[in-house]
């Protein structure tokens, strides 16, 4: 048994004046058309060989409206290559990686998996990536646009109108870009400004400051209106939407005595799930245990104000 975190998202419709969410149907429909890997191939710039591939769905799930899915990221540019059978194949796994004989530690970077419904995403991608990489997939492979952003915790969402600050300290950052530029620090900006301020001082410009010096940045909070908790939610989901490393983020209430991380507020789930002879997880044991999240959201949505 492993234990896997199951991260929750929202998805907004790409037309803002648009009461339905379609997802689920505009999914599984492209599923329908692009029935061939290699079809749903998504070179992620012009720079590299690296490209994201819907490498495998389940059949859609007519009476609950989810599909269940895996991206893999890998590398086809260079020899070894992936034979063309395996692209022309509606699906494969790692397993079929491996059964080509190839230097699969060549080829294969990382992978994760998803199930959409209409309204909701839930996904083991870890938690140091944004939902930025699904999103731009998914816009990608539909040929439209939605917004996916971080559901916030229906409990601590009524906490929520009593925080009084935000603190986000170094390391923060979101994951690597496409062009290989360096991840952000709240360092990196604020050390010129002190260098700045302190430039006619020989001492303070010998100083390898970035050594010595750490940055923070403190965010006060109004206090919203209580009772519009579906803003309060929209606000946040937001907030956390493009940071990865959420853990180095302080939330203070304003008792002074609640301090949570911002991983609190967001919507998660642990779960146990079963492990081949290798330490593999077992993909249909995550579909199902990713189903039964996707279920207890759209059973909760008008909390979430889906409904």
């Amino acid at each position: 048994m492993k234990q896997v975190t199951l991260r929750a998202f929202c998805v907004q419709p790409s037309d803002l004046f648009q009461s339905d969410r379609d997802l689920f149907l505009k999914l599984k429909d492209k599923l329908k058309e692009h029935e061939r890997v290699t079809s749903r191939r998504m070179r992620l710039s012009s720079n590299t060989n690296e490209e994201d591939v819907l490498a495998y769905y389940d059949e859609p799930l007519k009476e609950h409206n989810s599909v269940f899915c895996t991206i893999v990221r890998i590398v086809l540019g260079n020899m070894p290559k992936i034979s063309s059978a395996l692209l022309d194949k509606k699906s494969f796994t790692l397993a079929d990686l491996k059964a080509e004989d190839l230097d699969v530690s060549a080829l294969y970077k990382s992978d994760y998996s998803f199930r959409v419904s209409n309204n909701f995403i839930v996904t083991n991608l870890p938690s140091n990536f944004t939902i930025s990489r699904l999103q731009t997939y998914l816009n990608w492979f539909l040929d439209d646009y939605y917004d996916i952003s971080p559901l916030i915790d229906v409990e601590q969402a009524r906490r929520a109108a009593d925080i009084r600050s935000i603190t986000i300290q170094d390391p923060i950052y979101g994951e690597l870009k496409q062009d290989n530029s360096k991840n952000w620090l709240l360092k990196n900006i604020g050390i010129p400004a002190v260098k700045k301020l302190f430039n006619e001082t020989k001492a303070m410009r010998d100083l390898e400051l970035e050594s010595i010096i750490s940055a923070k940045l403190v965010l006060e909070i109004d206090k919203p209106n209580r009772k519009n908790s579906a803003a309060i939610q929209q606000f946040y989901s937001a907030f956390f939407k493009p940071i990865a490393d959420i853990d180095n983020i302080v939330v203070t209430t304003r008792d002074n005595q609640k301090i949570l991380k911002g991983k609190d507020l967001l919507r998660t789930k642990i779960v146990e799930i079963d492990t081949d002879d290798f330490g593999n997880i077992i993909d249909q044991n995550l579909s199902q245990e990713m189903q039964k999240f996707i279920l207890e959201l759209e059973n909760d949505k008008k909390k979430y104000y889906l409904a």
